[in-house]
């Protein structure tokens, strides 16, 4: 989580790998907005909707 707070605090984009719920791996480049409750709510660049991402699921985090 160190590096999705870092983006938050500096508006910087990163590449987020994410399983959804039948366990399907894939990527996506968001923006972080916010960390509370087990969640991360960023800005997906890709369909620029606003979309919360469960901490469990998420595989990996790269800064862009």
């Amino acid at each position: 989580t160190a590096v999705l707070r870092s983006a938050i605090a500096t508006d910087s984009p990163v590449w987020l790998g994410y399983a959804d719920p039948t366990g399907v791996a894939g990527d996506r480049r968001v923006e972080p907005l916010r960390l509370a409750g087990g969640h991360l709510t960023a800005l997906d660049l890709r369909t620029e909707a606003i979309q919360s991402f469960a901490l469990a699921r998420i595989t990996g985090v790269l800064p862009t």
